[in-house]
């Protein structure tokens, strides 16, 4: 008999288990993003209508997710299409990570009923590497909902891709990304 409670208790569990699950894969806001990619003569522009974002209350952050299908050229072009592909790697990679760290004796948003702007420690994965860039973040915190505009500078040597076009080569050297004010309905994540 004592079995057959384990049983019911175990299967009651699992039943909970995907709830559970779905609560801390919450991302709420469905906000557009502007991408800059320059060598430093030009900038070269893609956009994306929606990336999605959470406030991890456990481990202090922000996180957003971008599908990488969702980010397009401006215009489109073979040789942006070409960038896209040296840079995001779509076979590789279906989604971009952004994660922006809130310092740690941060207690809630109640405090940002004024705009405020913050430089924050960052981290983004795009196609299996991680890189380490300042993030600005306007953060403002009224009637209930989290404001936020986010830029973001990668500076790196990416290497060279070589073009069939007018412009023989480029050499991207950085990725700017930026998210106009939009709101985010705050998902607090223990």
């Amino acid at each position: 008999m004592k079995q057959h409670y384990f049983y019911l208790f175990f299967f009651i569990l699992l039943g909970l288990l995907p709830e559970v699950k779905a609560q801390s894969m919450q991302f709420t806001g469905s906000n557009p993003m502007l991408i800059s990619i320059s060598d430093g003569k030009k900038n070269y522009l893609f956009t994306a209508p929606e990336i999605k974002g959470r406030y991890n209350n456990r481990l202090k952050r922000f996180e957003f997710v971008l599908m990488v299908a969702n980010i397009s050229p401006k215009p489109n072009s073979s040789l942006l299409v070409s960038l896209f592909n040296f840079i995001f790697h779509p076979d590789q990679s279906e989604e971009v990570r952004m994660f922006a760290y809130l310092p740690s004796e941060t207690r809630g948003f109640e405090g940002f009923v004024n705009p405020r702007t913050l430089l924050l420690t960052g981290q983004i994965e795009i196609a299996g590497k991680s890189y380490q860039l300042p993030i600005t973040m306007n953060l403002k915190y009224t009637s209930g909902i989290l404001y936020y505009g986010l830029q973001g500078l990668i500076a790196s040597d990416f290497g060279i891709i070589a073009s069939t076009g007018e412009e023989k080569e480029i050499h991207p050297r950085e990725i700017q990304f930026v998210i106009p004010e939009s709101p985010m309905g705050i998902y607090m994540e223990d």
